[in-house]
């Protein structure tokens, strides 16, 4: 799927801001501002916004977690050693796509992939991509689906996240 393929693109893009941030300032690049660079950046316009700041915020999470092994690191609780900045994604590779349940119309059993106006106009011949809707979850608030390639793309993995409604126990 070339939505994963441009998932991962814009993956190493933010995570090069970040890393090239960091090297050169010896500061963190904050998510608002990677976001801001990374808006310019046709992997980013080629993902519907929302799901390309999901990519973004993965790298945020991993380079908050580098930084947080580094004080370990300085504090001694930590093994100097083992401490690594995170690494680049395989190039021409896939990376998950986290789409918000809002964004994504729902018709019966069915589900359409949301894309953004650039996908669609660099894609003439593209038709709506209509995915399975698992019946069990009819009814609930979706609010995301993950796509995650399996196996270089011969495979895809769906999870729904959903908001179960509270059930009192009388505990």
């Amino acid at each position: 799927m070339e939505l994963c393929t441009y998932s991962n693109n814009l993956y190493n893009f933010a995570l090069y801001q970040v890393r090239q941030h960091y090297f050169k300032e010896k500061k963190y690049l904050s998510y608002f501002s990677n976001t801001k660079v990374c808006k310019e950046n046709e992997n980013y316009k080629l993902i519907q916004a929302l799901v390309s700041n999901y990519v973004i915020r993965k790298v945020d999470i991993a380079m908050k977690s580098f930084f947080a092994l580094a004080k370990k690191v300085k504090k001694g609780t930590y093994p100097a050693s083992k401490l690594r900045i995170p690494h680049y994604r395989d190039k021409g590779g896939l990376f998950e796509l986290n789409i918000p349940g809002n964004q994504i119309p729902i018709k019966g059993n069915q589900m359409k992939l949301p894309v953004s106006r650039l996908f669609r106009s660099s894609h003439p011949d593209f038709e709506n991509l209509w995915l399975p809707f698992p019946e069990d979850l009819t009814g609930k608030t979706l609010k995301m689906v993950r796509i995650i390639p399996l196996y270089n793309g011969l495979h895809f993995k769906i999870e729904y996240i959903y908001e179960e409604p509270v059930v009192d126990l009388g505990l």
